[in-house]
Order: structure tokens, then sequence, then C-alpha cells
């Protein structure tokens, strides 16, 4: 009998768990936009995020505010996160890497992927079998006509990106997850929901849209 009562408490704690990872439903269609991605040679959307330790090194001569602002950015998204994310000055610790760069123009910035610069970021990601994200690297270009405001926003963007938020939405034109550029530079509380739920205790690295929309009853 104790046995029975010991199991059935475990269950209630687990969809107690699941019930408080819930999505509204904007937030939902904004969540199945930004965090699939489909690996070659598979027809499935699944999930990739990082469990392990974040340690990010800021490279090139980047300005104090700027570096000041990657430190704030980093604490904010360790408290929606419960990511362990530190600082190092060290190429061997470093698995999150910011390149920066202070260019007029960024065309002919050569990009961690291979490629050559047309924006104002690019980045490129590792991932071991289990879709567990183990390394970034990004290259963001400060350009002289950008203000401050603009370098905030797509520091975010690169991070989110960087955590597994692959993609855009055309859901919400507010959101830091809009395709468009939309200045916002807050995480509101319907972003840090999306971003709670990737990385709550329900959602594993691997698991399929189908996993998940099955356990969110959708």
């Amino acid at each position: 009998m104790q046995k029975i009562k010991f199991i059935f408490l475990i269950l209630i704690t687990i969809s107690a768990n699941v019930f408080s990872q819930q999505l509204t439903f904007q937030e939902k269609l904004v969540f199945d936009d930004v965090v699939y991605i489909t690996p070659k040679g598979s027809s499935k959307k699944i999930i990739s995020k990082w469990t392990s330790p974040i340690i990010y090194q800021i490279k090139g001569d980047a300005p104090e505010a700027f570096v000041k602002e990657v430190d704030t950015t980093f604490s904010e998204f360790r408290k929606l996160t419960g990511l362990n994310i530190k600082k190092t000055t060290t190429d061997d610790e470093a698995n999150f890497i910011i390149q920066v760069e202070m260019e007029l123009h960024s065309k002919n910035i050569k990009t961690p992927g291979g490629g050559y610069m047309n924006y104002m970021g690019n980045f490129k990601h590792e991932a071991n079998g289990k879709q567990e994200i183990t390394r970034v690297e990004n290259t963001i270009v400060i350009l002289k006509r950008y203000s401050k405001s603009d370098v905030k926003y797509a520091l975010k963007r690169m991070v989110l990106k960087s955590l597994g938020f692959f993609k855009k939405s055309e859901e919400r034109e507010v959101s830091l997850f809009f395709s468009r550029t939309n200045s916002a530079i807050k995480i509101d509380k319907f972003d840090q929901n999306i971003i709670k739920f990737l990385y709550g205790n329900f959602v594993k690295p691997g698991m399929t849209k189908e996993e998940i929309d099955w356990h969110l009853n959708y």
C-alpha cells in the first residue's frame, strides 16, 4: 500500500511539473516557429538545446560598454534558463565564442561558417548525437551608424539563436522572436515563458514536435 502511495505521489509530481510548464496558445505558436530543426536525412522536427555549462568568451576589440552589455545579457539568460553560465578569457575553456568586429561595412568579414558577412551578425553551432548543443561561434559587427539600442537588440537576438531558438516568427510583432527588426531590447513576460519552457525540465534535447504536442495535449 505504501509503495502504491509513493508511486501515486511521483505521478502527481510529474503531472504538476508538466502542467506548470504549459504554454498559452499564442506562446505555443511562436515556440513552434522558432525552436525546431530538421536534421539531414530526417523529416522529424526536433529540439536542440544546451545542457552543459556555457563558458563564454568575448574576442576582438570590443568596447567596454559592449562587454558590460554581454555580461548583463548572460546574467539575464542565466536566470531564465537555469543554465550554469560563466565567463572566460581562455580559448581552451570557451564553448560560446563572441567575435567582435568594429567595421563601417561588414560584407568582407569572414563568418564562423566560412562565408562572408552582409549583415550585423552570424553564427554556427555544434551539437552531439543527442542534440545537446556543445559549442557556438558568433561574429557580431558593431557598425558606427548603429545606436546602443540596435547593438543591444542584435546581441539578444544572437544569444537567443545560440541557445536553440534558431528561427523567427511572424506571430507577434513586439517579440524578440519576430522575423523583422523591431528594436525590442527587453525580454517581456511572453518571451520569458517561451525561454523558460524550452529550458524547463520537461523539454529534453532530441524531443520531437509530436512528443511535445502530445504532452501538451495539442
